[in-house]
């Protein structure tokens, strides 16, 4: 069981690991990673109350195929259409890190930043800082408070 504090301190954990004001490939980067542990915990809880399939989630498991899983396995329990913004965060990272100068990159940022904030209004406020941070921020915490969840019924 998960504790209000424990979760705190993920959370503290989160905020002191994404680069504030860095460079937006670090905090792609970063918060890629940030958002990945997430998924994985998150299917290590899953599968270990049923996993008929013997599914194993391990340190070569993509963060695209964790993705896919925890949508096929959590998609009822979970209500925001997070899945597509965690789609294109891949797709982002994806893009920097297989090119030194990805072509069209600060449109992609602006184009899933858009689609996050344009989700939910009342999380995305317009006086705040990085609109990249935030966005990543506010999908760290959706998952943050699921797993939460799951650790807890």
């Amino acid at each position: 069981m998960e504790s209000q504090v424990e979760l705190a301190e993920k959370s503290a954990r989160f905020m002191k690991l994404l680069p504030a004001g860095a460079d937006s490939a670090l905090i792609v980067l970063k918060g890629h990673l940030l958002i990945e542990e997430l998924l994985t915990d998150l299917l290590k809880e899953k599968l270990a109350q049923g996993n008929p399939l013997e599914i194993k989630i391990g340190q070569n498991t993509m963060f695209a195929q964790k993705l896919n899983l925890c949508w096929a396995l959590v998609q009822k329990d979970i209500k925001l259409e997070i899945w597509p913004f965690l789609k294109e965060l891949n797709a982002i990272r994806n893009k920097m890190a297989h090119a030194v100068e990805p072509k069209c990159i600060d449109e992609k940022i602006e184009a899933f930043t858009e689609m996050v904030s344009s989700y939910d209004h009342y999380m995305m406020p317009k006086s705040r800082g990085s609109d990249l941070e935030f966005s990543i921020a506010w999908l760290h915490i959706v998952l943050s408070q699921y797993l939460h969840h799951v650790k807890n019924s």
